[in-house]
Protein backbone atom coordinates (compact mmCIF):
# COMPACT_ATOMS: atom_id res chain seq x y z
CA UNK A 1 0.00 0.00 0.00
CA UNK A 2 1.82 3.61 -0.66
CA UNK A 3 2.74 5.51 2.40
CA UNK A 4 1.20 8.87 3.48
CA UNK A 5 2.36 11.34 1.00
CA UNK A 6 1.39 13.04 -2.44
CA UNK A 7 1.04 11.21 -5.76
CA UNK A 8 0.11 11.70 -9.50
CA UNK A 9 0.58 10.11 -12.33
CA UNK A 10 0.68 12.07 -15.91
CA UNK A 11 0.33 11.02 -19.23
CA UNK A 12 0.12 12.49 -22.56
CA UNK A 13 -1.50 12.32 -26.28
CA UNK A 14 -1.97 10.16 -28.20
CA UNK A 15 -2.89 7.94 -24.88
CA UNK A 16 -4.03 9.73 -21.88
CA UNK A 17 -5.13 6.94 -20.44
CA UNK A 18 -1.80 5.50 -20.41
CA UNK A 19 0.29 7.24 -17.43
CA UNK A 20 4.54 7.93 -18.59
CA UNK A 21 5.28 9.41 -15.34
CA UNK A 22 4.44 9.18 -11.70
CA UNK A 23 5.46 12.34 -9.44
CA UNK A 24 5.44 11.30 -5.40
CA UNK A 25 6.22 13.27 -2.58
CA UNK A 26 7.11 11.07 0.26
CA UNK A 27 7.20 11.68 3.66
CA UNK A 28 10.17 9.64 4.32
CA UNK A 29 13.20 9.23 1.62
CA UNK A 30 11.75 6.27 -0.77
CA UNK A 31 13.22 3.08 -1.45
CA UNK A 32 12.82 0.48 -4.35
CA UNK A 33 10.19 -1.30 -2.17
CA UNK A 34 8.27 2.03 -1.38
CA UNK A 35 8.38 3.22 -5.42
CA UNK A 36 7.25 -0.38 -6.55
CA UNK A 37 4.11 0.32 -4.07
CA UNK A 38 2.95 2.90 -6.35
CA UNK A 39 3.11 0.29 -9.43
CA UNK A 40 -0.51 0.08 -10.04
CA UNK A 41 -0.95 2.85 -11.39
CA UNK A 42 1.12 1.70 -14.72
CA UNK A 43 3.63 4.40 -15.04
CA UNK A 44 7.32 2.98 -15.84
CA UNK A 45 8.93 6.08 -14.69
CA UNK A 46 8.53 7.89 -10.95
CA UNK A 47 10.01 11.12 -10.17
CA UNK A 48 10.58 11.11 -6.07
CA UNK A 49 9.94 14.75 -5.03
CA UNK A 50 12.13 15.64 -1.99
CA UNK A 51 13.17 19.21 -0.73
CA UNK A 52 15.87 19.82 -2.09
CA UNK A 53 15.64 17.03 -5.48
CA UNK A 54 13.94 15.03 -7.38
CA UNK A 55 14.88 11.72 -7.90
CA UNK A 56 14.24 9.51 -11.33
CA UNK A 57 13.12 6.11 -10.59
CA UNK A 58 12.35 3.17 -13.33
CA UNK A 59 9.24 1.29 -11.96
CA UNK A 60 10.36 -1.92 -12.07
CA UNK A 61 8.22 -5.49 -11.92
CA UNK A 62 9.43 -5.87 -8.24
CA UNK A 63 11.65 -4.02 -5.98
CA UNK A 64 14.71 -5.88 -7.09
CA UNK A 65 13.89 -4.62 -11.10
CA UNK A 66 13.32 -1.31 -9.36
CA UNK A 67 15.65 1.28 -9.39
CA UNK A 68 17.18 4.54 -9.33
CA UNK A 69 18.77 6.08 -12.58
CA UNK A 70 20.54 9.75 -13.30
CA UNK A 71 21.16 10.45 -9.57
CA UNK A 72 19.87 13.17 -8.05
CA UNK A 73 18.88 15.98 -9.58
CA UNK A 74 18.56 19.40 -7.74
CA UNK A 75 15.80 21.45 -8.10
CA UNK A 76 17.64 24.55 -9.51
CA UNK A 77 18.82 21.76 -12.70
CA UNK A 78 15.61 20.19 -13.15
CA UNK A 79 14.51 22.50 -16.87
CA UNK A 80 18.51 21.57 -17.88
CA UNK A 81 18.15 18.05 -17.15
CA UNK A 82 14.78 17.55 -18.62
CA UNK A 83 16.13 19.12 -22.07
CA UNK A 84 19.40 17.07 -22.07
CA UNK A 85 17.34 13.72 -21.45
CA UNK A 86 14.76 14.25 -23.98
CA UNK A 87 15.66 12.02 -26.41
CA UNK A 88 15.56 9.29 -23.96
CA UNK A 89 12.17 11.03 -21.71
CA UNK A 90 9.70 11.80 -24.85
CA UNK A 91 6.40 9.75 -24.41
CA UNK A 92 6.93 7.27 -27.56
CA UNK A 93 10.56 5.98 -25.54
CA UNK A 94 8.58 5.65 -22.55
CA UNK A 95 5.59 3.91 -24.10
CA UNK A 96 8.02 1.51 -25.81
CA UNK A 97 10.13 0.76 -22.87
CA UNK A 98 6.90 -0.17 -20.94
CA UNK A 99 5.42 -2.05 -23.57
CA UNK A 100 8.40 -4.28 -23.49
CA UNK A 101 8.70 -4.79 -19.76
CA UNK A 102 4.97 -5.75 -19.88
CA UNK A 103 5.67 -8.44 -22.92
CA UNK A 104 8.32 -9.90 -20.64
CA UNK A 105 6.50 -10.00 -17.71
CA UNK A 106 3.71 -11.76 -20.01
CA UNK A 107 6.45 -14.03 -20.71
CA UNK A 108 8.01 -15.13 -17.53
CA UNK A 109 11.48 -13.04 -17.53
CA UNK A 110 12.51 -11.54 -14.92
Amino acid sequence: MPQAGKYVALSTYPCHTTPLLCVLQHLLPGDAQLITNYRALGAPLALEVREDCIIPWRVGLDAQTTNQFAGRIPLNAIEATFKQREPEWNPETILRRRTLVYRLARSGFH
